[in-house]
């Protein structure tokens, strides 16, 4: 594949609490910009990153993106038991797949309000930390 058609035309995915340490990560062609909080999503401009993975990265992310069955998310996990906690929120516009999609205290492949290693949204977290080398995302 080329360049071009390892960058996504749009990416952004955020995750965190009031009380969590938040994360996101945002594609500003041509970087990845890589933001942290210690809580509340109160980013501050110094703890954000600008990654700039390589296109065998990209290449790699996308393939874990297509076995972890991202395409295929419901649009909504919410577990209404829990108040606060920790929420999350996707979007991916790639090669003319779109998805949107959130939760809140649940997730694809996840249990109550956890996720193993090993359940889709699992394995978009390791895939994650592999593009971009930061090993904190949740």
């Amino acid at each position: 594949m080329n360049n071009q058609s390892q960058h996504p035309a749009k990416f952004k995915f955020s995750i965190g609490g009031y009380l969590a340490n938040c994360f996101e990560l945002e594609w500003a062609d041509p970087v990845l910009k890589y933001r942290q909080a210690q809580g509340a999503y109160m980013f501050e401009p110094r703890a954000e990153l600008a990654l700039t993975p390589t296109d065998e990265a990209w290449e790699e992310f996308w393939l874990a993106v297509e076995a972890a069955g991202v395409w295929q998310w419901n649009r909504k996990y919410d577990n209404n038991n829990v108040d606060d906690g920790v929420q999350w929120s996707l979007k991916i516009n790639h090669l003319g797949k779109q998805l949107s999609c959130w939760g809140s205290n649940a997730y694809p492949g996840g249990h109550d309000t956890s996720y193993s290693k090993k359940s889709a949204f699992g394995q978009f977290i390791q895939a994650l930390k592999k593009l971009t080398g930061q090993k904190k995302i949740r």
